[in-house]
C-alpha cells in the first residue's frame, strides 16, 4: 500500500536493531536476536498521532532537541495541527496498545500539540515539530542509505486494532 513509508520507518529500526548486532567476534551465547528489547529501546521514540480530521497514525522522533517526528501524510498532511501522545504503560508495566486509551486521553485535553511542517503525499511522509517532548526521550536515527530487498526490518506502527504494535520482517518488493 504505501511502500516508501514502511521501508523508511523500517529503515530507522532496522538502524536501531543494528546498533544490537554482535560484533564478528562475539560469543555464540550473545548472537540470539532479543526482539524484546529492541523493541523496549525503540518504542520510547515512537508517538501516536490524530488530526482534527480523525486521521491516525504513529511516528517516530527524529530530533529530539527540533522536537521533530516523521510519519505518514496520508493522516495527517491536511491537518495543519495534531494531538500527540508517547506510549503510556500499564500497571504491569506494558505499553498499552489499545488506541481507545490514547484516544480517551486526547478527548480529555491530555496531549502535546504538534505542527505539520511539510508533507509529501507521493512519498506518504510527513514531518511534524511537537510543541514539547517529554524529558529524555532519544530520537532515533535515520539510516545513510535505502534497505536493500531481503534486510531485516523491525517496524513499530498501528496493526489493525493496536498501537505501538511491532513486526519484524525483511524488506521486499511488490508487484
Amino acid at each position: 500500500m504505501h511502500r516508501t513509508r514502511f521501508v523508511l520507518l523500517g529503515l530507522v529500526l532496522a538502524s536501531a536493531a543494528n546498533a544490537q548486532s554482535k560484533p564478528p567476534d562475539a560469543p555464540a551465547e550473545i548472537a540470539a536476536f532479543d526482539a524484546q528489547a529492541l523493541y523496549d529501546r525503540v518504542v520510547r521514540s515512537c508517538v501516536y498521532l490524530v488530526s482534527p480530521k480523525g486521521g491516525r497514525a504513529n511516528g517516530v522522533l527524529i530530533d529530539a532537541d527540533q522536537r521533530l517526528v516523521l510519519t505518514t501524510a496520508g493522516a495527517v498532511a491536511d491537518a495543519g495541527r495534531v494531538s500527540a501522545r508517547f506510549p503510556a504503560r500499564d500497571r504491569d508495566g506494558a505499553v498499552v496498545t489499545d488506541p481507545m486509551r490514547y484516544i480517551d486521553r486526547f478527548r480529555a485535553g491530555e496531549a502535546i500539540k504538534g505542527k505539520v511542517l511539510h508533507a509529501d503525499g507521493v512519498a506518504d511522509l510527513a514531518v511534524v515539530q511537537l510543541d514539547k517532548v517529554p524529558p529524555d526521550t532519544p530520537a532515533v536515527l535515520l539510516a545513510k542509505e535505502s534497505a536493500e530487498a531481503v534486510t531485516e526490518v523491525f517496524w513499530v506502527g498501528s496493526a489493525g486494532q493496536n498501537a505501538f504494535a511491532w513486526v519484524a520482517g525483511k524488506v521486499g518488493t511488490r508487484t
